[in-house]
């Protein structure tokens, strides 16, 4: 995830200064008030959502969608398909043929892919508040030795967040719960 894929409004900046506040830091006006502090937050939060979202397939954020092939074919002959920017981990492939998970999307001779993953959010308000609250302590954790060089700090802090996500791990106590129904390849009932 990169900074250009989240919009920075209000709600970031809240989630930020929660963050800040955790670690003894002064909070911030903006995402560019020029601060070190500004500076480290804004650089660090895309890769705290990127964790909290990747770590585990929340029922809130799978999406369903079928990927469009890049334009060049691939060296064996194979297509590669491209992962949606907003891509945050693969939890399903849905194709007739063989296929293979790269870094930048999945590659296989079928003219045909359809993937079930993890989608980021871009704004903070698309989040659940469970997820904003592990989003808010991965982004302290991140930013605690950075800011303060405070070990000690860190190892409460990341205890906070361990027991947080168990917490919602355990219960995927997500709102908005999307499931779909997966029908098989080799049925007729496509």
């Amino acid at each position: 995830m990169s900074d250009s894929n989240l919009s920075y409004d209000s709600h970031w900046l809240d989630i930020a200064n929660r963050a800040l506040a955790l670690i003894g830091v002064e909070s911030l006006t903006s995402f560019t008030d020029g601060t070190t502090a500004q500076r480290i937050a804004s650089q660090l939060l895309p890769a705290a959502v990127s964790d909290v979202y990747s770590q585990h397939p929340w029922k809130c954020a799978r999406k369903r969608v079928q990927l469009a092939p890049s334009a060049d074919l691939e060296p064996t002959g194979e297509y590669m398909y491209p992962y949606p920017e907003d891509f945050a981990r693969l939890e399903q492939v849905i194709c007739s043929e063989t296929w293979t998970a790269e870094k930048g999307g999945i590659v296989t001779a079928s003219e045909d892919i359809t993937i079930i993953y993890s989608q980021l959010p871009s704004l903070a308000s698309d989040m659940p508040p469970v997820l904003a609250n592990l989003v808010m302590l991965k982004l302290a954790v991140l930013m605690t030795l950075p800011l303060t060089s405070n070990s000690t700090l860190l190892e409460s802090l990341m205890n906070q967040y361990n027991t947080a996500y168990s917490m919602a791990y355990s219960n995927d106590n997500v709102p908005n719960s999307k499931t779909y129904e997966i029908i098989p390849w080799n049925t007729d009932a496509r």
